[in-house]
C-alpha cells in the first residue's frame, strides 16, 4: 500500500471544504478515487462523507471538496487499494481545509461561499442555499466552571467561538466577572445581557428523552432546538450605558434581531405594578402611551418615523418607546411633535404626585416627579396660601418631597378691599381733616452753589383719618390694618414750592398705603426733589446755604397741616418740629436740619448748610495770601533793576487767576463775596504802588541836588522816622560833595601813573632792542619798532577813563536818596493799606 503523508494533523473542528493537495513528484494518480469522512467514530465507514467519491485530476496540483460546516475529525478512505485508512496515517499528502471568512456576528454557510447573520442560524428557517444552518442545532449545557445557572446553550456564539475551550481561552470569562460587580452607573442586566451572547439560549424542541442540564450526564441523547439571542433592542440599551472597551469585545447591536424574528428579552421589570424602564428606556414594553402632560399618543405609524426602520424599538399601537436613545421613552403628539412620556424608571426614585391643594392647583401636572424637578402650588381667586406653607416644592433623591403639601384658605384681605372700597368714592375728600406729616431728608444727592439748587431725596410720612375707610376685624379674619394701592383711595394733592424741575409731577399715588381698622391712612413716599436755594456767599470759605424743601396742598380743600413731634425713644436723623438736628457732615459742607409746618398750609424741611473752609482755605486763600506777602519784595528790589516792575506785574496777574476761580464757584448775587472784594481792593493797591514804584525808578535817575527845605524834610525827618536814618549829610566817596566830578584830579592822576610807567619801562628794555637797525618802510623812509611806551600809555589812558567813569556813576546825588526814602515810605504804606482793607471791606459790606 503507498502511503501519504500529511503537512498538518486536522483536530475536532467544524469544516466547511477541504483541500487536498497532491504530490507532483511521483505517483499522482494512486490517489483516485478517494472518500473523505469527517466524524468522531473510530470506524471511519461510520462518518459522515463529505460529498461522494473524489477524483483529481493529475495534472492540477490540488483539488477542493465542500464538506457543508461538518464537525470532527477528517479521514479519507482510498477505495483502489481496498482499505480504510484513517488520513492521518496517509503520508505524502498534503492536506488544508478552508472556508469563507466572516466578521464578527456572522457564520459562513456549509458551502463555504456566503455569511449570514449568526441570529439566523438554526431559527427554524434556512437561509443558506444548502440548508447548512439549520444542521446540528444541539443543544449544550454550560459547564459549572462558568458559574452559571444550569440551562442549555447552542455554539459557535455571535463572537465565533464553536467550543467551551475556546471561550475559556478568549477574554469572555473577564468580562463575565466584571460585569458581575459593576456599579449603579451601568445596566442592572448588563451581566444577563453579556452571558447571553456568549450563551446563547437554546429553545428546546419537545423531545420523549428530557436533555441534560449538566455535562456530567449522558450526552449521548442529543438535543435539538433553536437559537434565542439577546434582542437588538435590550442590546441598545444596556451598551448605550456601557463603557467603550465592553463595547468593543461585543457585537454591534445592529447584529442582533429585533423582537418579531424570535429572539431572547427579559421579562420587563416592574414598579408600583406597572411596567418600568432602565436606563434610557430603549427596551420599554409596557403599555403607557400618555404623555407628561397628560396628551394621548398618537400611534407611530400616523408620524414621521419609519416604523420599518426602527423596526427593532417595538412602535406598538401608540405606545411610549425610545427609538432614538433620548434620555427617556416619549411618544408623539397629534401637533406632530415628540413629548416625554409619564413612564416610571426602574433604578431611580421619584415623587408622586400630591394633586392640588383644596381650592388651588399646581404646576407643572404630573403623574410623578423626577428627582430635582419642582411643583408651584397656586390658590383660586379669593383664597391664598396658608401661613406656614411655601409656594414651590421640590422632589428630593430619596422620593419624598422636600416641604408638606400647602393648603388654602380664604384671603380676608382681598375681601376686605373689596367691601371697602365698594362704595367708597377716592374722589371726595374727607371733610375738615387735618393731615400730621414726618419724615426727612435722606440723602443729598447733588448741590450746585453756582445756580443754588439742591437735589434731594426726602422720606415723608403724611397720617389722615378717614371715616369712609373703618371696618370691624372680626368680620375680616382678625386684620387691623391693610395696605392698598394709593390711587384707589383719595390721598391729597402735594406740590413742591420752589421746584426747579420742570417735569416733576407731585408725589407718587402709585405706592402701597396702609389703612387700619379706626381709619386711620398712613402714606410714606419717597420723592426726588429739585430745589432752589438761598446762599449767603459773602464769608467765603465760610459761607452758608439754606435750602427750603416745602410741599403745599391746594386751598380749595379745607385742611390743615401739622407738624407731628418727633417720639425721643425713635432714633432718627431728623429733629422735633421747629429745632434743629445736630450737626453732621455732608461732603464739604456742615449739615443740620429742621421741619416745621407753614401757616399750616405747607409742610417743610429745612437744611442749612455750613461749609467746611479748610479746604478751601488751604487752596484759594492760603495762596491769595502767599502772593500778598510776596509783594513786598517789589520794594525791597533794588531800585534801578527793571526786574521790580515785571515781578509785580506776575503777581497781579495770580492775583486775577484766584479772583476768577472765586467768581466761578459762587453764585452772583447783589455784592461781591468777601474775599472777592478783597482780593480787588489788593490788587487795587498793588496797582497803585506799582505806579509809585515806576515814578521813583524815574526820581532815582535825575541827577542834581534838592532844595534845602526838601532835604530838611525828607532826608533828615522822614529817613529818621522810616529807619533810614540822616541822609542829608551824606557825601562822595572822595570826601566831597556828591554831584561834582574833579576832572583836573582825575587827569593829574594820569599823568603821573603814565610817566612813572614809562620810566620803568625803559630800564628794563634790551640793549640790542636800543641799537637795532631801523627797517625801511614801504615809501622808502625807514621806520623803527613800534613805541612800546605808547603803547602802554594808551592802555592806562583807557583804565583809568573806565575808572572815572566808574566813579562818576556810583555817585549818590540828593535824587537818589530821596528815591531810597520815597522807596521805603511805599512799602510802610503797602503794609498799612492792605492790614486797613480787611476791615473796610467788611465796613463797607
Amino acid at each position: 500500500m503507498t502511503q501519504f503523508m500529511l503537512s498538518c494533523w486536522p483536530h475536532y473542528n467544524t469544516y466547511y471544504s477541504v483541500v487536498i493537495v497532491n504530490r507532483q513528484d511521483c505517483c499522482s494518480e494512486r490517489l483516485n478515487p478517494f472518500n473523505i469522512h469527517i466524524g468522531d467514530s473510530g470506524q471511519v465507514s461510520m462518518n459522515p462523507k463529505c460529498g461522494g467519491d473524489h477524483q483529481i485530476d493529475v495534472n492540477r496540483p490540488f483539488i477542493s471538496v465542500p464538506c457543508q460546516a461538518m464537525r470532527g475529525r477528517i479521514f479519507t478512505d482510498q477505495q483502489n487499494n481496498h482499505v480504510t485508512t484513517p488520513l492521518a496515517k496517509v503520508k505524502n499528502t498534503v492536506l488544508t481545509y478552508t472556508g469563507v471568512s466572516c466578521s464578527q456576528g456572522y457564520v459562513p454557510c456549509g458551502d463555504g461561499f456566503r455569511c449570514i447573520l449568526s441570529w439566523r442560524r438554526c431559527d427554524g428557517h434556512p437561509d443558506c442555499s444548502d440548508g447548512s444552518d439549520e444542521r446540528d442545532c444541539v443543544c449544550l449545557s454550560i459547564p459549572d466552571s462558568f458559574h452559571l445557572n444550569s440551562r442549555l446553550t447552542m455554539l459557535p456564539n455571535q463572537l465565533g467561538q464553536e467550543t467551551f475551550e475556546a471561550i475559556l481561552n478568549s477574554s469572555v470569562p473577564e468580562l463575565l466577572n466584571t460585569s458581575n460587580g459593576i456599579g449603579e452607573n451601568y445596566h442592572p442586566e448588563l451581566r444577563d445581557f453579556v452571558t447571553a451572547v456568549i450563551f446563547p439560549q437554546c429553545n428546546v424542541q419537545e423531545s420523549i428523552t428530557p436533555c441534560p442540564l449538566s455535562s456530567d450526564e449522558d450526552n449521548a441523547t442529543l438535543c435539538t432546538g433553536s437559537q434565542l439571542v439577546p434582542c437588538r433592542s435590550w442590546c441598545e440599551e444596556v451598551l448605550n450605558m456601557a463603557d467603550d472597551w465592553i463595547k468593543d469585545l461585543l457585537p454591534r447591536c445592529e447584529l442582533f434581531p429585533p423582537t418579531e424574528h424570535g429572539c431572547w428579552n427579559p421579562i420587563p421589570a416592574k414598579k408600583e405594578g406597572e411596567v418600568c424602564y432602565h436606563g434610557s428606556g430603549e427596551n420599554y414594553r409596557g403599555n403607557r402611551n400618555k404623555t407628561e402632560s397628560g396628551v394621548d399618543c398618537e400611534v407611530w405609524s400616523t408620524g414621521s418615523y419609519n416604523t420599518a426602520e426602527y423596526s427593532w424599538a417595538n412602535l406598538d399601537n401608540n405606545y411610549c418607546r425610545n427609538p432614538k436613545g433620548l434620555d427617556r421613552p416619549f411618544c408623539l403628539t397629534q401637533d406632530g411633535s415628540q413629548e416625554e412620556c409619564d413612564v416610571i424608571p426602574c433604578n431611580k426614585n421619584v415623587c408622586w404626585d400630591r394633586g392640588p391643594p383644596t381650592h388651588g392647583k399646581r404646576s407643572p401636572k404630573k403623574r410623578f416627579y423626577q428627582v430635582g424637578e419642582r411643583v408651584t402650588y397656586t390658590c383660586n381667586d379669593g383664597y391664598i396660601l396658608a401661613s406656614g406653607y411655601t409656594r414651590e416644592g421640590r422632589c428630593t433623591e430619596d422620593g419624598n418631597w422636600q416641604y408638606n403639601k400647602p393648603s388654602c384658605s380664604i384671603d380676608h384681605k382681598r375681601r376686605l378691599q373689596e367691601e371697602v372700597l365698594e362704595i367708597y368714592g377716592a374722589g371726595l375728600a374727607p371733610e375738615n381733616i387735618a393731615i400730621i406729616f414726618n419724615g426727612s431728608v435722606q440723602q443729598v444727592i447733588d448741590l450746585e452753589e453756582k445756580k443754588e439748587q439742591l437735589i434731594a431725596s426726602v422720606v415723608i410720612d403724611f397720617k389722615w383719618q378717614d371715616s369712609r375707610l373703618k371696618w370691624d376685624p372680626k368680620y375680616y379674619g382678625d386684620i387691623k390694618t391693610h395696605n392698598v394701592l394709593g390711587s384707589r383711595i383719595w390721598t391729597p394733592s402735594f406740590t413742591v414750592k420752589r421746584n426747579a424741575d420742570p417735569i416733576y409731577r407731585g408725589l407718587q399715588k402709585d405706592v402701597p398705603v396702609r389703612v387700619s381698622s379706626d381709619g386711620l391712612v398712613v402714606w410714606s413716599v419717597e420723592t426726588l426733589t429739585t430745589t432752589v436755594c438761598d446762599a449767603d456767599p459773602f464769608f467765603f470759605p465760610a459761607d452758608t446755604m439754606e435750602c427750603h424743601i416745602c410741599f403745599t396742598a391746594p386751598t380749595a380743600i379745607e385742611q390743615t397741616i401739622q407738624c407731628q413731634e418727633q417720639d425721643s425713644s425713635e432714633e432718627d436723623e431728623c429733629c422735633p418740629c421747629g429745632g434743629f438736628s445736630a450737626t453732621r457732615m455732608e461732603g464739604e459742607w456742615y449739615r443740620k436740619d429742621t421741619m416745621f409746618a407753614k401757616d399750616n398750609r405747607e409742610a417743610c424741611f429745612v437744611l442749612h448748610l455750613a461749609r467746611a473752609p479748610l479746604f478751601h482755605i488751604a487752596t484759594t486763600v492760603g495762596p491769595c495770601i502767599i502772593l500778598v506777602v510776596l509783594m513786598t519784595i517789589t520794594f525791597i528790589m533794588p531800585i534801578d533793576k527793571g526786574d521790580r516792575i515785571s515781578f509785580a506785574v506776575t503777581i497781579q496777574l495770580s492775583m486775577v487767576v484766584s479772583l476768577v476761580f472765586v467768581t466761578e464757584v459762587l453764585p452772583v448775587k447783589g455784592a461781591l463775596p468777601f474775599f472777592a472784594t478783597l482780593i480787588i481792593v489788593c490788587m487795587a493797591l498793588m496797582a497803585v504802588f506799582l505806579f509809585f514804584t515806576l515814578g521813583i525808578i524815574m526820581i532815582h535817575g535825575r541827577e542834581g541836588s534838592l532844595s534845602p527845605l526838601a532835604k530838611t524834610v525828607f532826608l533828615r525827618y522822614l529817613s529818621k522816622m522810616l529807619l533810614l536814618g540822616d541822609l542829608s549829610g551824606k557825601k562822595r566817596a572822595n570826601g566831597k560833595d556828591h554831584g561834582h566830578t574833579n576832572h583836573s584830579a582825575i587827569e593829574v592822576t594820569n599823568r603821573a601813573f603814565e610817566n612813572a610807567f614809562m620810566a620803568s619801562v625803559d630800564v628794563e628794555r634790551p640793549e640790542n632792542d636800543l641799537e637795532s637797525p631801523e627797517q625801511p618802510g614801504s615809501d622808502g623812509q625807514t621806520t623803527g619798532p613800534p613805541d612800546l611806551r605808547e603803547m602802554i600809555a594808551t592802555a592806562v589812558k583807557t583804565e583809568v577813563g573806565e575808572h572815572a567813569k566808574v566813579f562818576n556813576n556810583d555817585e549818590v546825588t540828593d535824587y537818589t536818596l530821596l528815591a531810597q526814602v520815597l522807596d521805603r515810605l511805599c512799602l510802610v504804606m503797602y503794609i498799612i493799606s492792605i492790614a486797613a482793607a480787611v476791615p473796610m471791606t467788611m465796613y463797607l459790606k
